[in-house]
């Protein structure tokens, strides 16, 4: 089954990657604050990501990652196919 799925982790790398930019996109105050201990004035500005974006984002490249490695697969398999 997972040969099916060739693209998967692939799809999971760029949500890990999504995921870890939104969290720090809402770590804002910690960072001003840590900059500030440290005689910095950042000032970075609070950035939210809407639930709703993130679950469409999400969801978007698990299908897209799912769908490409369907159709990779299927097509490898008929190309195979007419060789033999």
């Amino acid at each position: 089954m997972a040969k099916y799925f060739k693209y998967l982790k692939y799809g999971l790398g760029i949500i890990l990657i999504f995921v870890g930019i939104k969290m720090l996109l809402a770590m804002n105050e910690y960072i001003n604050s840590l900059g500030t201990l440290v005689g910095l004035n950042l000032n970075i500005p609070h950035i939210e990501v809407p639930t709703l974006v993130s679950l469409a984002v999400i969801f978007g490249v698990l299908v897209l990652s799912m769908l490409l490695s369907f159709f990779v697969t299927s097509f490898w398999m008929k190309q195979t196919e007419k060789m033999n």
